[in-house]
């Protein structure tokens, strides 16, 4: 499966912010993003498994020298619904209103349910999609 630049935000309410990343790789628009090892501070982009989302690139760039380096846009809306191909496998309408896994960066697995943070809205059995509400957390946690 070859990534598109046309895989991830297509509408809803939508929150962006600007968010640090991790020296871990190149991010692209549409990456599904997660915590960098270094720091919940940095994101890196989401892999097959990850079962924490901070949220979606809405930009690109390349990997930063160091840590903190770059800082890209990111959505972060519990109300935003994306586009993405399935990783595997053939969509259909009985996905609708199931939840499942990330498949990859910019995926979903739709034959895992370990992770449960992606919710199915729609299909889109021509390409081979699912149109997606993703559970972000936004990492808050206390001072001590």
């Amino acid at each position: 499966m070859a990534l598109q630049e046309s895989w991830g935000y297509r509408y809803g309410r939508s929150e962006i912010v600007r968010r640090l990343v991790g020296n871990t790789g190149a991010i692209t628009a549409g990456d599904m993003l997660t915590k960098d090892g270094a720091g919940d501070q940095y994101v890196m982009r989401a892999v097959a498994g990850s079962n924490t989302l901070v949220g979606v690139a809405m930009e690109s760039c390349a990997a930063p020298t160091a840590d903190g380096d770059l800082s890209i846009e990111v959505e972060i809306s519990d109300d935003a619904v994306f586009e993405y191909p399935a990783d595997a496998g053939t969509v259909s309408a009985a996905l609708i209103q199931k939840t499942m896994d990330v498949g990859g960066r910019q995926s979903i697995d739709i034959d895992a349910s370990a992770d449960d943070i992606v919710e199915v809205i729609d299909v889109d059995t021509r390409r081979n999609s699912v149109l997606v509400k993703l559970y972000f957390k936004t990492g808050k946690s206390g001072v001590a």
